[in-house]
C-alpha cells in the first residue's frame, strides 16, 4: 500500500510520524531521510519520544546506519541491522535515500513484507543522462526499447549489463574497455537496479536517457509512506498514476496538524523579481537584461545580477536568508552570507528569519521536457509548475513559517509573478506585492529585436530541418524557426558551453 502525509511545512509532519511508531512500537519501521544530518535528528527526536523504549534504544532496535562512522560499507550493516530488527518484530532503522535505494534491490521479499516504510521529503523522482560517444551502436546493441523509449537488456546481455553497472573492471578481461564510459555506465546502473524505468532518446551526435523511480520494487513492503508538503503537486503522483495506476490514499496519523498554509498566510507578502510577462527559467536570468539576448557574458549585465542588487537593495536594513542555483557564485558578493542549499528541504537553521528570497530555478532540458512529453501524457505549463513548485516551496519554507507562536509578518522573494501566484494560491489571505527589481520584459524585447530579420549559420539551418523532421514524425507540431532558437537552439548551445 502507498500512502502520502502530504500536509504543509512546518505542519508537525516528522513529529507526528514518530510518535505514532512510538504508539505501534511493536512492528518493524524503516526511517528515510534525505541528509545525514536529518538521519542524525531523528534518532534524537525518536529516542525522547521513546522514553519507556530506552531498553530496546540500548539493545539496537533503534539504529542509524549511515556512513562516515568507521563501521564499514553501510549497505551490508543495514542489511544486518535490518535483519535483527524483522526478527525482533519490532524497532526501527533509520537511513539515507541513498541507502533505501540500494537496500531496495538487495532486500528479500519476506523482510520487505515486515517492514513499514517513511520516506521523510519523499524521493527524487527522475534522473537524466546524455553522452556523445562516436558510435552509438556500440552501446545501443544490448538493449531492446519498445515505442515508447523503454529499455530493457537484450535476452542473453544481462551479465554484461550488471557487469557495466557494478563490475566494470571485468570488462577489459572481455575486451569491452570502451564501455566503461562513465555516462554509460550510469545508464546501466539505472537499468540494472530496478529501481528505474529507463527511456532513451537518441540525435544525431547523442545518446539521452530519462530514468523515471519505479514503485516495482516497493510493493513487498508492508507500506510505504511518502511525507511530502504538497506532495499533489510534484511530479511522482503524475508519473505513477500514468504508468502504474496508483493512487496514494492519505495516511492517518489520527491527530490534526497545524495549517501553516492556513494559519501563516494573512502574514506573508510575496515579491517577484522577473517582469510580469516573463517566466522563470535560466534562460532568462542569464539574458542581457537591456536587449533580452540570451547567454550574456558579462556579469554585470545578466538578468540575474540586476535582480540580485535588487533584493540587497530591498533588504539593506533586513534580515534575509536565499538560495540560487550552485553556478550562480556571486563575485561581488551582493547578496548576503545566509545562504541555503539549493537541497534544502528538512532545514530548521533558517527559521528565525523572516525574509527568504529564492533565486532557485530548476527546469527540465529541452530534450527531457520532449522525452517526459511523450513518455506521459502532460502539458507544457503542468510540466513546468510541478517541476518548479517544489523547489521554491522548499526554499521559502526554512524560514520563519516554521514557528507557529511567531506573529511577524513573513516577506518571500520569488523569480517569476507565475511563482508568486502560486505561493499565494497556496498560503490563504497572502498578497502578492508586485515586481520588486526594475527588469524589463524580456519577452517584449525579444519581440522587438525579431522584428528586424535574423539570420541563421547554415548548422543552425540544418539542426532546424532535423527538428521540424522529428515534430512531424512524432506527431508534433514543429516551432517556427524564431520560437525553435529562442527556447531550444539558444538553450542548448548554453547548456553545451
Amino acid at each position: 500500500m502507498f500512502f502520502h502525509l502530504s500536509q504543509s511545512v512546518g505542519s508537525g509532519k516528522t513529529q507526528a510520524v514518530l510518535e505514532y511508531i512510538r504508539d505501534n512500537f511493536d512492528r518493524a519501521y524503516l526511517y528515510v531521510a534525505p541528509t545525514l544530518s536529518l538521519c542524525e535528528e531523528v534518532y534524537v527526536r525518536l529516542s525522547l519520544a521513546l522514553v519507556n523504549e530506552q531498553e530496546a534504544i540500548r539493545a539496537g532496535l533503534v539504529e542509524r546506519v549511515v556512513s562516515g562512522d568507521d563501521l564499514g560499507p553501510v549497505l551490508p550493516r543495514a542489511m544486518r541491522v535490518i535483519a535483527n530488527t524483522t526478527r525482533q518484530q519490532r524497532g526501527v532503522v533509520i537511513v539515507t535515500e541513498t541507502t533505501f535505494r540500494n537496500l531496495l534491490r538487495s532486500l528479500s521479499k519476506d523482510l520487505k513484507s515486515k517492514l513499514s516504510v517513511f520516506v521523510d521529503e519523499g524521493m527524487q523522482p527522475l534522473q537524466s543522462v546524455e553522452f556523445r560517444p562516436q558510435n552509438q551502436g556500440d552501446f545501443l546493441q544490448y538493449f531492446d526499447q519498445d515505442d515508447k523509449g523503454f529499455i530493457s537488456p537484450k535476452k542473453g546481455c544481462e551479465a554484461l549489463i550488471e557487469d557495466v553497472a557494478f563490475r566494470p573492471k571485468k570488462l577489459g578481461e572481455r575486451q569491452l574497455g570502451h564501455l566503461k564510459i562513465e555516462e554509460f555506465v550510469e545508464i546501466c546502473s539505472l537499468v540494472a537496479s530496478g529501481n528505474y524505468d529507463v527511456f532513451l532518446m537518441r540525435s544525431d551526435k547523442a545518446i539521452m536517457a530519462v530514468a523515471i523511480l519505479s514503485p516495482q520494487q516497493m510493493f513487498e513492503f508492508r507500506s510505504v509512506t511518502l511525507m511530502v508538503a504538497i506532495f499533489e503537486q510534484t511530479l511522482l503522483p503524475v508519473f505513477w498514476q500514468q504508468r502504474y495506476g496508483i493512487d496514494f490514499e492519505a495516511f492517518d496519523i489520527g491527530v490534526e496538524l497545524y495549517d501553516t498554509h492556513l494559519m501563516k498566510g494573512p502574514d506573508i507578502s510575496i515579491s517577484y523579481l522577473l517582469h510580469d510577462t516573463d517566466n522563470a527559467s535560466k534562460h532568462n536570468l542569464y539574458s542581457n537584461y537591456e536587449t533580452g539576448s540570451p547567454n550574456e557574458r558579462d556579469w554585470h549585465k545578466q538578468v540575474i545580477c540586476l535582480a540580485a542588487r535588487a533584493v540587497a537593495n530591498a533588504c539593506e536594513n533586513i534580515a534575509y536568508c536565499w538560495a540560487a542555483n550552485n553556478n550562480f557564485d556571486d563575485p561581488e558578493d551582493i547578496l548576503n552570507v545566509n545562504r541555503m542549499p539549493v537541497r534544502s528541504a528538512g532545514m530548521d537553521v533558517f527559521k528565525n528569519f523572516d525574509t527568504v528570497v529564492s533565486l532557485v530555478c530548476i527546469n527540465p532540458t529541452p530534450w527531457v521536457k520532449t522525452a517526459i512529453q511523450q513518455i506521459f501524457e502532460v502539458e507544457d505549463e503542468k510540466l513546468y509548475d510541478l517541476w518548479r513548485l517544489s523547489h521554491t516551496y522548499q526554499t521559502i519554507g526554512r524560514c520563519s513559517l516554521r514557528l507557529r507562536k511567531s506573529d511577524r509578518k513573513i516577506h518571500l522573494i520569488v523569480i517569476s509573478r507565475r511563482c508568486a501566484e502560486q505561493l499565494s494560491n497556496i498560503f490563504v489571505g497572502s498578497v502578492i506585492s508586485g515586481q520588486l527589481s526594475p527588469t524589463p520584459s524580456l519577452t517584449k524585447l525579444r519581440q522587438q529585436n525579431r522584428q528586424g530579420k535574423r539570420t541563421y549559420s547554415g548548422a543552425e539551418n540544418k539542426a532546424y530541418s532535423v527538428y521540424k523532421k522529428r515534430a512531424k514524425a512524432g506527431g508534433k507540431l514543429a516551432l517556427d524557426k524564431e520560437r525553435w532558437y529562442e527556447e531550444i537552439r539558444a538553450i542548448n548551445v548554453a547548456n553545451e558551453g
